[in-house]
């Protein structure tokens, strides 16, 4: 399971379990003394392996590099120092009770106290911490896997399985006893690997390039770590841009800029200092950066250049081992179509039609296919009266092909020639009776795979919805682990609206009451207006 930050203003969020203070108390923890902050250091060089460590914890504010210019990468890390560097990371507070070893003096005695009631540092048999000696390797090791919350982690650990962390280094009998489960695991998570000659150096003073590089692998490793960009304008319909991550997201937030181009926030996730891009050069899309958008909390800003265009589809997409690609965020930009104005255009697919009835209520007789035409001519007034566009799928009781899959396939083509801006597809349930309420389901298989801006939609519609019509609200969500026929062949963000179920003896009921359906398409026309940013009061509830 990933761990998480946590910032001020925000949900909670630790990294390695532990809790971020606010930025005014992070920001006493900046530098080790004597050190002012810089970037680009004279004895940095970009080729090293500590560079992109160095920049990312000097950006993050947890280390600094001295007043001359310098990092100083091969001057050994003190005790007190380590203590410092961890608490800065974790974000904990500094201690404001007096330090519990007599020996730590006002420049760590904060720090070393505030690490050591975390249970990340000790002191000696004879009550001292001895802040200015060198510290080993092995116990930079072990503060960092207590401070992320992997101490449980380290102490599960079989003899065998340390043996086999650890039983490749030729100086393995240099790891103490206490240190070794620690340092296995700190080997298996690739916080600390071997010199050229293979050998480990357990109890070797940690440089601070060393402490650096081992403190930036902690932490980017509960991270997503953009690895690259792939784009193409081949496609008939779009250009599209994918980056490559190393692991899923937990979610991505898109929105529009006032300059027009398109920003897709991805948090907790780190990029290369140097950031990523490529140049894409196409009607629809010029150049797309990944670039560091913050360190506290960690998010990555991708930055889309639009150009002419008429809409675009953000998705998580999860490993495709077939076609060999990993996990991705996708950006379909679709080429410009014909609407005028550039006013929003509202596509309306009242499901089922002709040979093909929906679900029959059973009390009445009446079809699905009847119910959501009368809740889509509705929504299609609704909207047209507040000045929005749209297009119906079907305004007649007729099916759109003479097989399902013809049918559903015409419907998301209808949308597509139209080039509406959002798909909404009316629709009604029934199951077995009992079950009941409301629910809208947007493109996508699970939590790794799906539309970002048809979640969006859906939760939006459904939130709106459930207020108008006060059933029971079953929530936004993918159709129960397969994408939607008419959603995959929509170009634009959809979903598919269950209003109410025909078979459940109240709701089959109500969607007999034109004043029931009268709420429905209100309660959808609202949720159409709030996702495109427009005044919902332009069609009241009543």
């Amino acid at each position: 399971m990933k761990t998480r930050f946590r910032y001020n203003g925000g949900a909670a969020r630790t990294l390695g379990g532990f809790i971020l203070a606010g930025v005014a108390a992070l920001m006493l923890l900046l530098a080790l003394p004597g050190f002012a902050g810089a970037v680009v250091f004279s004895d940095v060089g970009k080729s090293s392996a500590e560079d992109e460590a160095v920049q990312y914890l000097v950006a993050a504010k947890v280390l600094a590099g001295y007043s001359d210019g310098t990092f100083r990468p091969g001057q050994p890390v003190t005790r007190g120092q380590a203590a410092k560097i961890v608490v800065a990371q974790q974000g904990v507070a500094p201690a404001s009770s007096a330090c519990r070893f007599a020996d730590v003096d006002s420049t760590f005695a904060a720090f070393v106290e505030a690490a050591a009631t975390k249970g990340w540092v000790g002191g000696y048999p004879d009550g001292q911490f001895r802040p200015y000696d060198s510290l080993q390797r092995q116990h930079m090791a072990v503060i960092l896997v207590r401070s992320m919350g992997w101490e449980a982690q380290a102490k599960a650990l079989s003899g065998a399985q340390v043996q086999a962390a650890l039983g490749r280094f030729p100086d393995v009998n240099g790891v103490s006893g206490e240190a070794s489960k620690y340092v296995a695991l700190a080997v298996t998570k690739g916080l600390l690997n071997g010199d050229a000659a293979g050998r480990l150096n357990p109890a070797s003073g940690v440089t601070r390039a060393q402490a650096a590089l081992m403190a930036y692998r902690a932490e980017t490793s509960s991270l997503v770590v953009g690895q690259g960009f792939r784009a193409s304008a081949a496609h008939a319909d779009k250009t599209r841009v994918v980056l490559d991550l190393s692991t899923a997201p937990s979610e991505v937030m898109p929105r529009l800029l006032e300059d027009g181009s398109l920003e897709v926030t991805i948090p907790w996730a780190t990029v290369p200092a140097a950031g990523l891009s490529v140049a894409v050069n196409s009607k629809e899309v010029g150049s797309v950066t990944a670039t560091q958008g913050s360190y506290r909390p960690p998010s990555v800003i991708v930055r889309v250049e639009l150009r002419q265009y008429s809409s675009y589809q953000v998705f998580i997409l999860g490993p495709d081992s077939k076609n060999g690609y990993g996990n991705r965020v996708v950006v379909d930009v679709l080429r410009e179509a014909t609407n005028p104005g550039g006013v929003p255009l509202v596509a309306i697919d009242p499901g089922h039609g002709g040979w093909d009835p929906g679900a029959v209520n059973p009390f009445t007789g009446t079809q699905e296919k009847t119910v959501n035409l009368k809740i889509g001519k509705r929504l299609d007034e609704l909207l047209r009266g507040v000045g929005l566009q749209t297009v119906m799928t079907r305004t007649e009781d007729v099916a759109l092909g003479p097989t399902l899959s013809e049918d559903l396939t015409r419907r998301g083509q209808i949308a597509n020639e139209a080039g509406a801006t959002i798909l909404v597809m009316i629709h009604n349930n029934a199951h077995d009776g009992d079950s009941n309420g409301t629910e809208t389901f947007y493109w996508g298989t699970d939590d790794k795979n799906y539309s970002v801006e048809g979640k969006a939609l859906a939760q939006t519609i459904q939130r709106h919805l459930v207020a108008a019509v006060g059933l029971r609200d079953r929530g936004a969500k993918t159709w129960y682990g397969k994408t939607l026929r008419v959603l995959d062949v929509a170009q634009m963000p959809g979903v598919m609206v269950e209003v109410a179920f025909m078979d459940h003896p109240t709701e089959g009921l109500l969607l007999e009451d034109p004043a029931f359906l009268e709420r429905a398409a209100r309660g959808i026309a609202r949720g159409v207006l709030a996702h495109l940013g427009w005044d919902v009061e332009l069609v009241p509830l009543t």
